[in-house]
């Protein structure tokens, strides 16, 4: 699911709302976020560090 976000400059489409969500933290969260979700086997941690940076997304979403 594709969502759109339009700013004074343009418009920038998201393919995933975690791909948005990431976009709204500060880069290096963003960074060490991805690079804990790559290495991490267990969705349960990487929702579990989500959920500490402010994710309020569905659990399904950031599963994908």
């Amino acid at each position: 699911m594709a969502t759109k976000r339009a700013s004074a400059t343009g418009s920038k489409v998201y393919l995933t709302v975690v791909d948005q969500w990431l976009d709204t933290l500060p880069a290096a969260d963003s960074e060490d976020f991805r690079e804990f979700a790559d290495y991490t086997p267990s969705i349960i941690e990487i929702w579990v560090f989500a959920g500490i940076l402010g994710y309020e997304g569905k659990f399904t979403d950031l599963s994908r």
